[in-house]
């Protein structure tokens, strides 16, 4: 059986340090932003308005959405980024290739957001006043918290959650061999997408609610943080799927 190297103190100090900063950065980042004349950008809600062309609109939510992902994603993955960085810490370019596996994790989160807005803004031209969904607009909220909810539930919830556990990441890891830059991308975003497929249905919930609120932003980047790194993680998974089902029930059954 191989070994499991634990990253050196000092090494795994610095790394924290780092990463908690960015995290501080995105989080000042957000309130600043949501303060500002131009909090409308911020979220999603705003594609219906022709004040700005739909590129600055997107552009402008891709931002937002990569300072959402290292504001809620990040903290919850510090142990798991410690342990993919462990093999090459005493590289040469080691600040290249944690910069390459950091990059590799954000991507899959990124493409995700640009897929969720794009169908989103289909989602809102199909309920226009006009449009043939239009009676149903209010349907779709609850019915994401629904989508949300039963996901919590599903064997896929379960498999890539324990995939994004920081013990799966020592998988990853090849203790004693070099690693190339385009092995630390691979290892980036291999842990990215099991992450987006075990938070994608909680960060969903940012589209329902219908704008970018911070104390949200907070309580389910908590949520997702726990389920992953806490013992009792799957049963929170659990308990969280069962309140947003319930919520979203009600939410039918009193609009």
């Amino acid at each position: 059986m191989r070994s499991t190297i634990l990253p050196n103190p000092t090494d795994a100090r610095r790394f924290y340090l780092v990463m908690g900063f960015l995290i501080v950065v995105a989080w000042g980042l957000l309130v600043v932003w949501q303060r500002s004349a131009y909090a409308e950008l911020l979220g999603h809600e705003s594609i219906g308005d022709d004040h700005f062309p739909f590129a600055w609109h997107l552009a402008a939510f891709l931002l937002s959405w990569l300072l959402m992902t290292v504001a809620m994603m990040l903290p919850g993955s510090l142990p798991m980024l410690i342990q993919l960085i462990q093999p090459v810490r005493h590289r040469m370019k080691n600040i290249r290739l944690i910069g390459l596996i950091i990059l590799g994790y954000l991507s899959p989160w990124i493409l995700f957001g640009l897929l969720v807005y794009l169908g989103d803004s289909f989602l809102h031209q199909m309920v226009a006043p006009t449009a043939p969904l239009a009676a149903f607009s209010d349907l779709i909220a609850p019915a994401i918290v629904l989508f949300a909810g039963l996901y919590q539930f599903t064997p896929v919830k379960r498999r890539y959650m324990a995939r994004c556990r920081p013990s799966h990441a020592l998988n990853f890891q090849s203790h004693g061999e070099k690693i190339s830059e385009a092995g630390a991308l691979k290892q980036g975003l291999g842990q990215g997408v099991f992450c987006v497929g075990s938070c994608c249905s909680l960060m969903l919930l940012m589209f329902a609610l219908g704008h970018h609120r911070l104390d949200w932003m907070l309580a389910l980047g908590w949520i997702m943080a726990a389920e992953r790194l806490a013992p009792w993680g799957h049963r929170l998974a659990w308990w969280v799927g069962l309140g947003l089902v319930v919520w979203a029930t009600f939410w039918v059954l009193t609009s």
